[in-house]
This record gives structure tokens, C-alpha cells and sequence, in this order.
């Protein structure tokens, strides 16, 4: 037997042990934990939306599953999952250079506007891997909205999702485009003589009032929302490879697992050393979310974990803790080896 026969026999043994100890774990409690998060939900004041899934074992809990939620940065899983396809199928590379043109650099939410801020040429040139890596680590605008362009756009990721057999998530606008419908401007310049010295000219001329209607519309927008039963099912097929291939789905969880924007939301309170990969979404004080895949000890499993929570009136501080405590104590829950 070849020794590259051996290793796949091997990791056939570990994968269906590893498979045995997370099936003869007993059924958790999902009636208490239902409950105890409709308590946290609504002891918070906000429009929260959860879904919680055991990926091996199938067993998972809802609130509001098929309500479409504002996803903010969380959308970015969906448009990673399109651009490892594509490398998946030989039509891209993540050492590919791309350029970071004067169009690209974003009036907020951006390392890269702020390291490459000249109007006429930000003079930077990163690879797609780079890119990937500032979108889902930092959440960054502007490298989101340049692979983007290199995917075909907003309508193909969201034709992507449909090729998974998922519904419920939509992915309408570029970055730039939904942060113009935010503050109220009536129209971008186009791609090739925009810049920054032209975007800050406009943001100066929009009053309070057209500010505070521009917010207004954009939270009653259907565009760029997912249910949380949706947001599940990506993760879901991310976490059981049946999105990306396997090299794929490692590069996708190993970028995710080094997130940075989220550590007061899914991972506050897991215990320490715990296995989270990702990916938090915001949009001022309102929609606050987080997005993730939790690995159990013990060989318990993974967990793919939702938390969408919209309002005005809690804070974002509050909302962060609301996310925290749903997250540990879906941990709990499915972890059978409970810890003190």
C-alpha cells in the first residue's frame, strides 16, 4: 500500500471515530435553550433573529427563521464562498495581482483607504489572497468591493447561493453602493473618475435631515437581507464541504478564524481556546450581528451559530452582550461534558 493510500485510510478511521463520538453524545435540551433564548431576546428590546445548528447530528434551534434580516458585513461569507469556487474551478487565483484603483478607496470601514489615500493613483497592487484576508479579517469596504468586480458582481454571488439550493439571502449592492443609499447621496460618479476628494466633496452637502431619510429608507430596504435559516445553510454547507473543496473550505476557515471585529459578540464568552471562525456585520448603532462556525470539544462537533439583532434603542454594547450570551449558551447546550 502506497503511503498516500495509508494517510487516506487513516483519516477515514479518525473522521467516523470522530463522526461516533459526537452521534453518542445524548440529545441535548433544545426545548430550554429555545427558551432561554427567546428570554435574553426579549429582555433586550431589539428585532433579533437566531439560528443555531449541530452540524453532524442535524438538530438545531430558531427564532424568527424566516425573517429577512438586515446582514450587514456578514454578507462577505457569501461573496468568499463565491471567489474560492472559482478558484475551486481552475477560473481564478488567489496569487492573482489586482490593483487598488482611486474608485476603490472607500470613505470608511477601510485599512486600505487609509493606507492608500491619494485620488489619483493609491499606487497599491495586492493579491486576491490579500484582499480576502483585509475583507474577512478587518471587514475592509473597499478590498470587499474589489473582489467583487473580479466575481461578477453582487447578482452573481447571490445566483451562487441559489446554485446551493439555499433561499432566503440576496446580495444586491456593492459596499459602495450601499453606503451611498446610507447617507443619502442621489448617485455615485462613474467607476473610472470617482475618488475620495470627490466622495468627501458630496458627503459635506448632505444636511441632517436627508441623512437621517436616507437611514430611514435604508432600513426598510428589502435588498441585501438574509433569513437566518439561510445564513445557517451556508454555513452549514461550508462546514460539511459541500460548498467549497476541501482546500477551499480550510483556506475560508482559517481567514475566518482570525477575525478581529468580533470579539465582544460569538467569542466573548466561550471558553478559552475554543475554535471560532467568523464574521461579524454592523451598520452604525442598528444592526448588529455575528455569523460563525464553533468547534466543540471533546469531539462533540461543530456548531454553526446566527445572531441577527436590529433596533435603535439598545446599544450596540447591548446588543454585542446579547449576541454573547445566546452564543454560550448554545455552547452549553450541545456541549455534553459540561464544564464548571
Amino acid at each position: 500500500m502506497s503511503t498516500r493510500r495509508i494517510w487516506r485510510s487513516v483519516a477515514a478511521v479518525v473522521m467516523l471515530a470522530g463522526a461516533g463520538s459526537a452521534a453518542a453524545q445524548p440529545a441535548p435540551d433544545l426545548s430550554a435553550l429555545e427558551a432561554r433564548i427567546r428570554r435574553l431576546a426579549d429582555s433586550s428590546g431589539a428585532q433579533v433573529g437566531v439560528g443555531v445548528r449541530h452540524v453532524e447530528s442535524g438538530r438545531e434551534v430558531y427564532l424568527a427563521p424566516d425573517r429577512p434580516f438586515l446582514m450587514g458585513s456578514t454578507f462577505k461569507v457569501a461573496v468568499a464562498v463565491r471567489l474560492l469556487a472559482l478558484v475551486d474551478q481552475g477560473l481564478d487565483r488567489l496569487d492573482r495581482l489586482v490593483p487598488l484603483s482611486a474608485g476603490d478607496v472607500f470613505p470608511s470601514g477601510s485599512l486600505l483607504s487609509e493606507r492608500f489615500r491619494d485620488s489619483r493613483d493609491p499606487g497599491a497592487l495586492l493579491a486576491l489572497r490579500r484582499y480576502l484576508e483585509l475583507m474577512l479579517i478587518l471587514s475592509d469596504n473597499a478590498a470587499t468591493d474589489v473582489i467583487l468586480r473580479q466575481i461578477g458582481g453582487p447578482a452573481a454571488v447571490t445566483a451562487h447561493v441559489r446554485s446551493l439550493g439555499i433561499e432566503g439571502m440576496r446580495i444586491d449592492r456593492t459596499v459602495m453602493d450601499i453606503y451611498r443609499d446610507y447617507v443619502g447621496l442621489a448617485a455615485l460618479p462613474p467607476f473610472e473618475s470617482r475618488n475620495l476628494d470627490t466622495l468627501v466633496r458630496l458627503m459635506s452637502g448632505i444636511s441632517p435631515d436627508r441623512l437621517a431619510e436616507a437611514q430611514r429608507r435604508y432600513h426598510a430596504d428589502p435588498r441585501d437581507r438574509s433569513t437566518p435559516r439561510a445564513m445557517i445553510e451556508l454555513l452549514t454547507r461550508i462546514a460539511r464541504g459541500e460548498a467549497l473543496s476541501p482546500a477551499g473550505t480550510e483556506t475560508l476557515l482559517a481567514i475566518m478564524r482570525r477575525e478581529e471585529t468580533g470579539v465582544d459578540r460569538i467569542r466573548r464568552l466561550l471558553p478559552r481556546g475554543t475554535l471560532v471562525a467568523n464574521k461579524t456585520g454592523s451598520y452604525g448603532t442598528v444592526v448588529t450581528n455575528d455569523v460563525a462556525l464553533v468547534d466543540l470539544p471533546d469531539g462533540a462537533g461543530r456548531l454553526a451559530m446566527v445572531v441577527f439583532a436590529e433596533d435603535q434603542a439598545p446599544s450596540e454594547a447591548a446588543k454585542e452582550r446579547l449576541i454573547a450570551g445566546i452564543a454560550r449558551a448554545a455552547f452549553d447546550t450541545f456541549h455534553a461534558t459540561r464544564r464548571p
